[in-house]
């Protein structure tokens, strides 16, 4: 059973318990885009521009990400089974971090698959 944490009145005299929760995380698989890759990624998501004297950029088909409009050199691009968005470089970094041998395990073990089994105990 969880511990309530708190108990906050609403200013009505009525007393609400909150529980503290831990958003479960989930893994995407992601790239960055850059100059070398974002013809490819642009055939994937949406359409290329490129206009002398700037940067090639993709105007983002909204039915693919729903996200944003336009991904630019050094956008991250994840997936998630069908799901696909891009973030700019510093969204990206606030948000993900490059999954470690650890964090899978963890992962694993928050989804309920490789559970550890209970310790046998040997009577001798």
């Amino acid at each position: 059973m969880l511990k309530k944490h708190s108990k906050k009145n609403d200013g009505q005299g009525t007393k609400m318990e909150f529980t503290k929760f831990v958003r479960k995380p989930f893994v995407v698989e992601g790239l960055e885009i850059t100059r070398e890759n974002i013809a490819d990624v642009a055939r994937f998501i949406g359409e290329l521009r490129e206009v002398e004297g700037l940067a090639p950029y993709i105007i983002v088909d909204e039915r693919y990400v729903p996200n944003v409009d336009r991904v630019y050199i050094g956008y991250f691009m994840t997936k998630m089974g069908s799901n696909v968005r891009c973030y700019s470089r510093n969204i990206f970094r606030k948000q993900f971090v490059e999954q470690t041998e650890a964090m899978r395990d963890l992962i694993d073990l928050i989804d309920g698959r490789n559970v550890p089994e209970e310790p046998q105990v040997v009577n001798e």
